[in-house]
């Protein structure tokens, strides 16, 4: 198990983004402290096609954090909230929700009118995605504090791609 406080610091720090959240780097190192308003950038990927702009919209440690993307112009934009809340009993298992909200671009905003059950679901996937990466990666650094030697996991401990084409 892992106390709150130790989850929230691990998921909030962007430092820890390729560990649980995403393939891509960060374009610059962050330093100092984490604070509500500060941005960085994650590398160009497949996936994205461009350098990625993130903002910490919310931080309150150690209960809620929200990251958004500050895409410009038509793009999608999304932004991921992220809960934390301790065990009711004693040694009860801490719980972390993840909400991810979608700001459409025009393009979007008509896929999601052709089919909002599936833009749902597709949402609903990712943020159970995100947490069972978070879940564990944040168990193979309790791994490593005990010195142990952590189960290797490819791409930060996500489940392998299925149905997704390389190029």
């Amino acid at each position: 198990m892992v106390e709150v406080a130790t989850a929230f610091a691990f998921l909030a720090d962007p430092r820890n983004t390729q560990l649980w959240f995403a393939t891509a780097p960060l374009v610059e190192p962050i330093s100092g402290p984490l604070f509500e308003g500060m941005t960085w950038r994650l590398a160009k990927t497949v996936e994205t096609r461009r350098v990625t702009p993130l903002c910490m919209a919310v931080y309150q440690p150690p209960e809620r954090f929200v990251w958004e993307t500050r895409l410009p112009g038509l793009a999608t934009n999304h932004s991921w909230e992220v809960r934390l809340a301790p065990g009711t009993d004693a040694g009860t298992a801490s719980t972390i929700s993840m909400t991810l909200r979608l700001k459409l671009g025009p393009v979007d905003q008509l896929s999601a009118l052709m089919a909002p059950a599936r833009l749902r679901r597709i949402v609903a996937l990712r943020a159970q995605r995100a947490l069972e990466r978070a879940r564990a990666a944040m168990e193979a650094e309790q791994e490593v504090g005990k010195g142990r030697k952590p189960e290797s996991r490819k791409r930060g401990g996500r489940p392998p791609n299925r149905g997704r084409r390389r190029h």
